[in-house]
């Protein structure tokens, strides 16, 4: 598998997206919609769930340009197996350890995973698209890896929901096989291919090179709107992102394979939302829009308490949310060079964990006995989001 065949590459690139995105979404979707709840039930308690998102955001935070200029200098295919391998760890940790407060310490691994995945496969494939000048399709190919990656997670939570009501240990076997499956293909189905602009130099340490990566990043204007943004974006959706389940389970008194169920559903809308994102321009109105529509919904959910309504709320939200992810992809991708890639897709990622952190601070000082407070902030630091592009672009105009 490699970078030769022109006229095919377009079709080569959707297929290693397509099998990135289902192998590694496989590592998670099998708990996505019940993790909360499995925490609950292993004895954390609403503030110490909060600090465990927290604590792997603070570690994603801080391995975020490291791991990202890790595979700028030393290949994404490299950098793609070893968070394969430290999301098994994690995994069989999962089944092996108790869990209670000291799996809190235990989310660093999963973390260091993550962050090493985060930039990675993106870069990857969409440098598979720059190779041969067919850029023109990375809107329709990041879009194309959402709905593979959301349609994992539809399958995922109800067979994951039903499988725990007979043990928790059902669901994560099944993402510790995907966990095992990427790593295979990773390692033999991927093939390292260096850019023809090597930004990396062999006299300077990989600290250097990280720092030149993130400066010379950072001189683009519309990166530096989408840092800023990815912060507020993961303020506003922490509170929603952590405490869905639990809001959920105590309002319509739903248990493990209810909550699978409707986090296929939501699957379903992130799926949409990826298809319709492919309709509409990657620009910085558009970014706009959808944060006014996500600042909206979730300000409206914050407060309601009949079931249904606060179930269609929620969807609502989350097809906004799949629009959004591919613009805000596209747009970064647009604006990065192919040595950069992955390290920028890294300070975005990083960005929105510095959110989730502050999110956990937030959680620490206010406390958790009424988690839709966090609802009502997020909304706020959604809303504010929208203004600052707004603000930003008229400047500029």
């Amino acid at each position: 598998m490699g970078f030769s065949t022109g006229v095919l590459m377009p079709k080569k690139a959707f297929e290693v997206m397509r099998n990135i995105s289902v192998l590694y979404s496989g590592t998670f979707a099998f708990l996505g919609g019940i993790l909360a709840i499995i925490l609950l039930e292993k004895g954390l308690d609403l503030v110490q769930i909060a600090f465990y998102y927290a604590l792997y955001s603070l570690v994603v935070f801080l391995l975020e340009i490291p791991t990202g200029a890790f595979a700028d200098a030393y290949g994404r295919k490299k950098a793609i197996a070893i968070g394969f391998i430290l999301l098994i760890i994690f995994l069989a940790g999962f089944l092996i350890l108790p869990l209670g407060p000291i799996f809190i310490a235990f989310a660093l691994i999963v973390a260091a995973g993550d962050a090493m995945m985060s930039g990675s496969a993106e870069a990857y494939v969409v440098d598979m698209l720059s190779e041969r000048g067919k850029m023109d399709y990375m809107h329709k190919l990041l879009a194309f890896s959402k709905s593979w990656f959301f349609s994992m997670f539809l399958v995922g939570s109800i067979i994951g929901g039903y499988l725990a009501t007979f043990s928790i240990n059902y669901p994560i076997i099944l993402c510790l096989i995907f966990a095992v499956s990427g790593l295979f293909y990773s390692l033999f189905g991927l093939s390292e291919k260096r850019s023809k602009e090597d930004f990396t130099s062999a006299e300077k340490n990989t600290l250097s090179n990280m720092s030149d990566a993130v400066k010379l990043a950072m001189k683009n204007t519309s990166i530096r709107i989408l840092m800023l943004l990815s912060i507020l974006f993961g303020l506003g959706a922490a509170g929603f992102f952590t405490y869905w389940q639990p809001i959920m389970k105590d309002i319509a008194g739903w248990n493990t394979d209810a909550l699978g169920i409707f986090f296929a559903l939501i699957s379903i809308m992130l799926i949409v939302g990826s298809r319709l994102s492919t309709y509409l321009k990657p620009s910085w109105n558009t970014v706009v829009l959808l944060f006014l529509g996500l600042s909206i919904s979730l300000f409206f959910a914050s407060w309601v308490a009949v079931p249904l309504l606060l179930a269609i709320l929620i969807l609502i939200w989350e097809l906004f949310l799949g629009i959004y992810l591919p613009i805000e992809s596209t747009i970064t991708n647009r604006n990065t060079p192919s040595p950069l890639r992955a390290t920028v897709i890294s300070v975005r990622a990083m960005a929105f964990r510095a959110g989730w952190v502050l999110f956990g601070f937030l959680v620490f000082f206010i406390g958790a006995d009424e988690p839709r407070v966090f609802w009502v902030i997020g909304a706020g630091f959604l809303l504010l989001g929208a203004l600052y592009v707004l603000l930003k672009k008229s400047k500029e105009n």
